[in-house]
């Protein structure tokens, strides 16, 4: 086998959170070459070492693999992995939207609002009585309301202990959680609250006009709506309509367009998706109700430090796309005192490794292949020890 000139080296996880190997790809013969059994500076620099031939070497932001690099190959130009630069900036906008959490919150009141009134001014009033009663809590609404009350117990002590002085370390070890979670509990602001469930297709979805025309006709028994449903060929039992039925009648009449629930309120979104949307990620997805735009446009209105970082991270996104370098100077000379603290740590963080991230913008090569190996890791079910493994990578046929 050729002595391999352009390699791309990543991390993976052997036991996600505890152990971490390290994977090397031949990038000019877009394969894998080699498994290493740890992502530290004394397990690479022996490989790079018997590698005399390496010219450029793509990788992720760990400073292991920088010092790695520095002291095997000082000749070879490293170059940052442009996926995981766009990564950093997608944890820095999550950052941002974490410790606005009550902003969030108000941007995503506003919005449903500013959608009601839209679907409002669009649609035929329904006539019938008007509906004003307020449906009793389901089981599952309970239970999620019981359980949303421990958390926040959770979440004050948590912030009660950070006051007192206890470290995020020591609050972790005595609350049995993980670090992750009280740190992002001391920086929220505000209580997080959990994600709702996304809209799944459901059996009742052909029937919601049906149901909503015989609410607005003033039908307030659920059993006789589901045998009608029986007879429409619907299939389900008489719990889902019912609850359904309940939801329905705590609105109004001509609340929901085309007889849909809710389809038009914007709950507040998990912090993970909320990124996604201002970043303009999976912009498909979210366009279509428009619950995504309208909610974006509310928290910048509300918070102009999200309006900045959203825009300087559009610019970093599309130069990245473009491979300006130029471009990319100006950038970084403007987020280094941007008011966004968030941001200005991740140009601190590039500024660490500025010329590898400015071989990025004019670089063709970047790392690759860990999603095959991961895919082959749980084909395994995850049991597969690193020689059996290795020899799937690197020896696929």
């Amino acid at each position: 086998m050729t002595a391999p000139t352009i390699i791309g080296i990543d991390d993976w996880a052997i036991a996600r959170g505890h152990r971490y190997g390290t994977i090397v790809v031949d990038l000019e013969r877009r394969c894998p070459i080699e498994l290493l059994p740890g992502r530290e500076v004394a397990t690479v620099i022996p490989w790079l070492k018997a590698q005399p031939g390496v010219e450029v070497i793509a990788r992720d932001r760990a400073g292991a693999y920088a010092d790695a690099a520095c002291t095997a190959a000082p000749a070879a130009q490293q170059v940052a992995d442009r996926w995981h630069l766009l990564a950093n900036l997608r944890d820095g906008i999550e950052r941002v939207l974490l410790r606005c959490t009550s902003q969030m919150k108000e941007a995503a009141r506003q919005a449903s609002e500013a959608l009601r009134l839209e679907t409002q001014a669009a649609e035929v009033p329904v006539k019938g009585p008007a509906m004003v009663d307020v449906p009793p809590l389901s089981s599952r609404q309970r239970h999620s309301d019981q359980r949303r009350a421990l958390r926040m117990v959770r979440y004050e002590d948590v912030l009660h202990r950070h006051k007192a002085g206890e470290s995020i370390a020591a609050i972790g070890r005595t609350m049995n959680l993980d670090r992750r979670t009280v740190r992002g509990f001391v920086q929220a602001g505000a209580f997080p609250e959990r994600a709702p469930r996304s809209a799944v297709p459901t059996l009742l979805d052909a029937h919601r006009q049906y149901m909503a025309a015989r609410a607005a006709e003033g039908c307030r028994n659920a059993r006789q709506i589901w045998r009608e449903l029986r007879e429409r060929g619907f299939t389900g039992g008489h719990s889902i309509v019912r609850e359904a039925f309940a939801q329905l009648r705590g609105q109004r009449p001509g609340s929901s367009e085309g007889g849909e629930f809710c389809d038009r309120t914007v709950a507040m979104p998990s912090t993970r998706r909320a990124c996604a949307w201002v970043l303009d990620w999976r912009r498909k997805k979210h366009t279509e109700t428009g619950q995504g735009e309208c909610f974006v446009q509310a928290l910048c209105r509300i918070e102009p430090e999200i309006n900045t970082a959203r825009h300087l991270a559009h610019q970093f996104l599309d130069l990245v796309r473009r491979h300006d370098l130029n471009g990319f100077d100006r950038w970084f000379s403007q987020a280094r005192v941007c008011p966004v603290p968030e941001l200005r740590r991740f140009a601190a963080g590039l500024q660490a490794d500025l010329s590898a991230v400015r071989a990025a913008f004019h670089s063709q090569w970047s790392s690759g292949q860990v999603n095959r190996l991961k895919y082959l890791k749980c084909q395994m079910y995850g049991r597969a020890k690193l020689d059996l493994l290795r020899i799937r990578v690197l020896h696929p046929n």
